[in-house]
């Protein structure tokens, strides 16, 4: 061993190029990379945030907690990348931070459907009920348009201020940071896209202990239209994915 080898070597500067070139593959952006470094090294005070009292010295602590969980609702980039998740996190103050880590709800909870429905027979292979009991999401971005979860409608305000909540879409995430997107397929587009050619993902737990023929033949668990007519004359932009079970 030479003496020079007792010594530190010098630090190697990379370029940016240098840097993706480096990760690629191993982590999802470079600005990702930058945002856990951070998040590494900040200052974490220890407060319990699970009671009031321990931080809420002046003003409302009531209001403290409203404007954390709007911020939360409002802002957290739900679709976004995980650089944008970490540079979310990284922005909010600590009660907000122990809100969304500890309070929001984010993946846990179920539902139970159909426990009072009353069959009235079949229509083709599936069962007529009194009511339907489901759950309905909209593909966005959309408008606020009403007041709508505590949220400010857009009657009254400029064209500029109505889209304050909406879905933020962006078909080429790198061009827009200003990265290089190589080969890869990164997009923020509608959550409820369906394009086979790029590949879907639809994910969930279910638990069904029977099935009563007698009722129904199938049941529907998820229904993604595009609202155009189908049928024998269909639209021909029409489009459904349905997942059934029989």
């Amino acid at each position: 061993m030479a003496i020079k080898d007792l010594f530190e070597k010098p630090q190697q500067i990379l370029t940016s190029a240098d840097a993706e070139t480096t990760t690629e593959g191993k982590v999802e952006s470079i600005d990702n990379l930058d945002a856990v470094l951070r998040q590494k090294e900040e200052f974490v005070p220890y407060i319990d945030h699970a009671s009031a009292s321990n931080f809420a010295i002046y003003g409302s602590a009531e209001k403290y907690y409203e404007d954390a969980i709007k911020a939360i609702y409002r802002e957290y980039p739900y679709d976004g990348s995980l650089h944008e998740k970490k540079e979310f996190e990284l922005n909010l103050n600590y009660l907000t931070r122990y809100v969304l880590e500890k309070r929001y709800p984010r993946t846990n909870g179920h539902i139970t459907l159909a426990t009072n429905a009353t069959y009235s027979g079949l229509t083709g292979s599936y069962g007529t009920v009194s009511s339907n009991e489901y759950i309905k999401i909209t593909g966005g971005p959309h408008t606020a348009s009403n007041l709508q979860f505590g949220v400010e409608g857009m009657i009254g305000k400029p064209l500029y201020e109505t889209f304050k909540y909406s879905n933020k879409l962006d078909s080429n995430p790198y061009t827009t940071a200003g990265l290089s997107k190589g080969q890869k397929l990164g997009s923020q587009l509608s959550n409820l896209r369906f394009d086979p050619a790029s590949g879907q993902t639809v994910e969930f737990w279910l638990k069904k202990d029977s099935f009563d023929s007698t009722k129904t033949k199938r049941e529907v668990v998820f229904d993604l239209w595009n609202n155009k007519t189908m049928g024998a004359t269909p639209d021909s932009t029409a489009g459904r994915f349905l997942i059934e079970l029989t």
